[in-house]
């Protein structure tokens, strides 16, 4: 029993909340029928966007030709360079994938989304085995730096960089609107190096068939939010973040600019590995999740700095607790805001249960959109600053080198 407690307290606060909301799932089964997005009878008909792709139709109304929400990747390929099996493999990829053949376009003023029935992913090869890592480098950049055009373009977009007898680098470059971070790491390279291997093989790819496609699950999202579940969540949130102050005044070399920009800087430091294990172990103890110290700690340090004790952090949740969803690619992730309360009475420990119950249970309402949480919390709208939060946590458990294939 004790061993199982340890394993649990390892989890994220998100997987912990899906593990005990299966056991529920479980528990209830013969009372309530399954639930969740399934085939639509009418696949060629056009659904609105989900409520994440629609902030993001927005900004890109307001900030039209910017490449903010690219999401570029890089595959260096070694050794013997089958360009065919390579064409046929993303070809494969955006037949099986519906969200890369999204088209989006206007119907009366509202956005609307329609996956075509074939998209030919055209591959371009570019030589630059005579270039140093520098030109390289420049033409990657430039390829992540070239903006789609959300209602003319195909969403995503390759290019192959030849650069030695037995070396390349894939680029593939997809809008932020059709994917997420699960969607490449989780999907688009496994299934990738999956089909490619078979390929080069001769022999057929074995990934199982998809139940559903993300047009299933954006059909299914316009019921999600209706009746006894949807008042649930609406009470949860308005209760929880009801009198939360607009702004996390920390303090600044220089005013807010009256419009946003995403200039800035990153820093960079590293964990040593004694220091990664005593968090961990420390959370153990603590029967807490090491993304909860951290975010205990990260808040501590914010308060500290602002001298504001009342303020939220954002955090991104996967949004993947849907039936089938798992192998999709789409953009399925949405913000949870944490509301923290750095009451200077508490004890470390007692902050880091009060952390705890906030993470818990905002992953128990973490159905609600977070753009349709701002939209029914009406909080203060401003270009200066986003509303309701203003940094976030995030803890990624998947590498985020440059992807390689040998």
């Amino acid at each position: 029993m004790e061993a199982l407690e340890k394993r649990l307290a390892t989890l994220s606060p998100e997987k912990k909340a899906l593990l005990l909301k299966a056991l529920a799932a479980r528990k209830s089964s013969d009372k309530q029928p399954s639930d969740g997005p399934s085939p639509r009878p009418h696949p060629q008909e056009a659904t609105r966007l989900t409520f994440a792709q629609q902030r993001l139709w927005f900004l890109d109304q307001f900030e039209s030709g910017g490449a903010t929400y690219n999401m570029p990747i890089a595959v260096e390929l070694a050794g013997p360079l089958d360009v065919e099996s390579l064409k046929r493999t993303l070809q494969l990829i955006t037949e099986r994938q519906e969200a890369l053949r999204i088209r989006i376009f206007d119907e009366a003023g509202k956005p609307k989304q329609q996956s075509r029935d074939y998209l030919n992913l055209s591959l371009p090869v570019t030589d630059l085995s005579g270039s140093d890592r520098e030109g390289i480098n420049s033409v990657m950049r430039d390829e992540a730096a070239e903006p789609f055009r959300l209602a003319e373009d195909p969403l995503i977009r390759t290019k192959l960089l030849i650069t030695g007898n037995e070396s390349a680098i894939l680029l593939i470059t997809i809008h932020h609107i059709i994917a997420d971070g699960w969607s490449i790491g989780k999907v688009l390279l496994k299934e990738f190096t999956e089909i490619y291997d078979a390929m080069v093989a001769d022999q057929p790819p074995t990934l199982p068939a998809l139940p559903i496609h993300y047009l299933d699950f954006a059909a299914w999202q316009e019921t999600l939010l209706q009746g006894e579940k949807k008042a649930g969540l609406e009470d949860y949130w308005t209760e929880k973040l009801g009198g939360l102050p607009a702004l996390l005044e920390l303090p600044t070399d220089r005013p807010r600019p009256a419009i946003q920009t995403h200039h800035g800087a990153v820093h960079h430091f590293t964990l040593t590995r004694l220091e990664l294990d005593d968090l961990k172990a420390f959370a153990i103890s603590a029967r807490v999740t090491l993304f909860m110290v951290l975010l205990s700690g990260f808040a501590l340090v914010l308060s500290r700095l602002a001298r504001q004790e009342d303020f939220a952090i954002g955090t991104p949740t996967a949004g993947r607790d849907a039936p089938h969803t798992e192998n999709l690619i789409g953009l399925f992730v949405n913000s949870l805001v944490m509301r923290v309360n750095a009451d200077p009475a508490l004890t470390v420990r007692g902050f880091l249960e009060r952390i705890k119950k906030t993470c818990l249970e905002a992953y128990e309402h973490q159905d609600m959109p977070f753009e349709y949480l701002v939209d029914e919390l009406c909080p203060e709208r401003t270009t200066s600053f986003s509303p309701l939060f203003q940094t976030m946590m995030i803890l990624q458990n998947q590498n985020t080198e440059r992807s390689h294939l040998r």
